[in-house]
């Protein structure tokens, strides 16, 4: 299965790929009649007040867990002076989302259940259900380490009893204590979204259409063209190589034929359901719901990855994977547990970009595909030598065939089994990790004169996952935060060492690569 692991049979992998094959297309066209019959009872009960069955590819995200899949962000807003930045929050999201309900049916809707699945009722959301002030400390200093705890006890709560609203924004109204050198004023937002809404990098570009003015860079899809599909050389030279290029097209066309039909669910489930589970400091078989989330930021570190990805031809997720391990490692030296070979995860991957017209509204969509793997633990010496361990390792691991297949399996055959279920045979019992990283384009400039000065992405301790890194690129900077459930150490200094620690492997790897290269 992977370099350290002994050959996948290649007739297991097919046997088990047939077999789930088997299993899954009967089931998914029988529940496909049964959810069509759930959705006409439900238009039948609830008229026009019905907003429709929550689409295929984002019922898998309702799964039961300690804490739910929420997205959170949190969002630093920079002012020169004063201002009333939660007036200003709720009169924007009053006029574009709530002013145009049917256009954000997931926002301004209550989400319902019935028969095995979950559906939303219009109109049921209200503005000030969903924008709510920021509790401030009342002995403390209102610092960027009560921001962190704060944010930690929000994640761990649910938005409302009945989880029928599935989004929210606490809006600091005092500017955090001692955090600008230069006099300027700086305002957190915390932002939460259930996984169902959309994806990240929706939500990044709900955070632009929401905020930005009329010269903020949105994301646009030659971005995402560029970020997921790199421009291929084309060759000009005369004779027979056209011909020959022709046929290795052909040949290699049908192998990726082959290996998506015949091998690549067969793979998802060995490196998912029957992967031995991993044994170290930073995984347990249960955990508490109870979260520490910290996050760092470094201005030279998106640089230096771009240095490092260009000197050693490594990809933009191998080097931040290495960075992430040796990370892991450093608290496992650190506290004196033994340092495993290899610490497996997951990884959300984007296929596709998202449907962003700039004078349409925003479409919030889950379009990411999410594959498991395994990394090598740095610990050698020389930092290169993990990257390029790392590296090989993710070639041969994250296959694009999975990819695939995982996103298929997510947008149009998991949603038509009813949650209860499908999260039996889901989950993440043997990984240790949840890894995403997300583009978040340039600075945004706000309303009256204000700038997003910062933004904080917080990945969701996935089921049965209990250490998360969220990562994203904005205004040239690399933000990463990290959360961990508090099943596995309830100091938060030593998770602030863990997102500290991926900065220092990135200068390190910097160092390292500019010496050798």
């Amino acid at each position: 299965m992977f370099q350290t692991s002994p050959q996948v049979n290649m007739l297991k992998t097919f046997f088990i790929n047939i077999v789930a094959w088997s299993v899954l297309l009967p089931a998914v066209a029988f529940f496909a009649v049964y959810r069509k019959i759930v959705d006409i009872i439900l238009r039948m009960i609830h008229g026009e007040l019905y907003g429709g069955l929550f689409n295929l590819n984002d019922t898998v995200f309702f799964w039961n867990d300690v804490t739910s899949i929420y997205l959170t962000t949190v969002l630093y807003i920079k002012s020169k002076r004063e201002i009333d930045l939660l007036s200003n929050v709720q009169n924007v999201i009053r006029k574009q989302i709530f002013g145009n309900p049917d256009a954000y049916p997931k926002l301004t809707g209550t989400k319902c259940s019935f028969g095995g699945y979950s559906y939303w009722k219009k109109y049921g959301c209200q503005p000030d259900s969903v924008v709510q002030s920021l509790k401030l400390p009342k002995n403390e200093k209102f610092s960027e380490e009560y921001l962190k705890k704060a944010t930690a006890e929000i994640i761990e709560n649910k938005i409302d009893n009945n989880d029928s609203v599935l989004w929210n924004f606490y809006i600091s109204e005092k500017p955090l204590e001692d955090f600008s050198s230069d006099g300027s004023y700086c305002y957190p937002i915390i932002a939460r979204f259930h996984h169902s809404i959309a994806d990240g990098t929706s939500l990044v570009a709900l955070f632009i259409r929401l905020f930005g003015d009329s010269t903020a860079q949105n994301y646009t899809e030659e971005l995402f063209k560029k970020l997921i599909k790199p421009p291929i050389a084309h060759h000009h030279q005369a004779g027979i190589e056209p011909l020959e290029i022709l046929v290795k097209k052909i040949i290699g066309t049908i192998n990726f034929s082959f290996d998506l039909v015949f091998f690549a669910f067969g793979r998802l489930i060995q490196n998912g359901q029957l992967r031995e589970h991993d044994v170290n400091g930073l995984h347990r078989t249960s955990y508490s719901g109870k979260k520490i989330t910290v996050w760092a930021d470094e201005s030279d570190c998106l640089m230096m990855v771009k240095r490092i990805r260009e000197r050693t031809k490594s990809k933009f997720t191998c080097v931040i994977s290495t960075a992430v391990s040796a990370s892991m490692v450093d608290y496992f030296k650190r506290n004196k547990l033994p340092v495993p070979e290899h610490i497996s995860g997951a990884m959300a991957l984007l296929l596709d970009f998202p449907s962003i017209d700039p004078i349409k509204p925003v479409v919030l969509d889950n379009k990411a595909a999410g594959l498991c793997y395994s990394l090598p633990c740095h610990t050698s010496n020389n930092i290169l030598d993990s990257l390029r361990k790392v590296t090989a390792s993710m070639n041969e691991q994250l296959k694009y065939t999975d990819a695939i297949i995982s996103a298929w399996l997510l947008r149009y055959a998991m949603g038509f089994v009813p949650i209860k279920l499908m999260e039996n045979y889901m989950g993440y019992d043997a990984q240790t990790f949840m890894l995403t990283n997300i583009p978040g384009g340039s600075r945004i400039e706000m309303f009256d004169g204000c700038i997003l000065e910062k933004v904080v992405p917080i990945a969701p301790n996935a089921k049965r996952i209990g250490i998360s890194f969220g990562i994203i690129s904005y205004d040239n900077k690399l933000q990463i935060g990290v959360t961990v459930d508090k099943a596995i150490t309830a100091n938060q200094e030593e998770v602030q060492k863990i997102a500290n620690d991926f900065s220092r492997n990135i200068r390190l790897l910097d160092a390292a690569s500019e010496k050798r290269c």
